[in-house]
């Protein structure tokens, strides 16, 4: 097995057959190694207003303060076990749930306060499990 960097540190481990590295020739090579790219907006959006938790206090979250922005896309991102999902399932949609009076099957995550629950309408949790099992998954 080869090795092969190239620039952008992307690497590649494997062979073609021949022990040679394949040639990059993919869009996303072409975006991991700089050759294209996406300009940022000039103007982004402004949000139009914000959900806020204050003193969430669970598991890897010790008594944190977080502003969610309204409509504009927004991302949780951090490093493995520092409380991303925490954040966002037990704590956000628990308890956004909670305040609309909705049903959980667990009781939601700890906080002292959260403001803005009344400028949401409707609490959906979109995730990465499969929405059925089939054989060929």
């Amino acid at each position: 097995m080869t090795v092969a960097r190239v620039p952008a540190d992307v690497s590649f481990h494997g062979e073609d057959g021949d022990g040679h590295r394949p040639p990059l020739q993919s869009l996303t090579a072409d975006y991991l190694t700089g050759a294209k790219s996406i300009p940022v907006p000039t103007k982004r959006r402004k949000p139009k207003g914000f959900i806020s938790v204050k003193g969430a206090k669970e598991h890897n979250l010790h008594a944190i303060d977080v502003e969610f922005p309204l409509g504009v896309l927004a991302c949780v991102t951090g490093v493995s076990g520092s409380g991303k999902s925490t954040l966002v399932h037990d704590v956000l949609y628990g308890n956004l749930l909670a305040a609309k009076n909705l049903s959980t099957e667990e009781a939601p995550g700890a906080l002292k306060k959260l403001l803005g629950a009344h400028k949401i309408e409707q609490v959906v949790m979109v995730d990465q499990s499969p929405l059925s099992r089939t054989p060929r998954s």
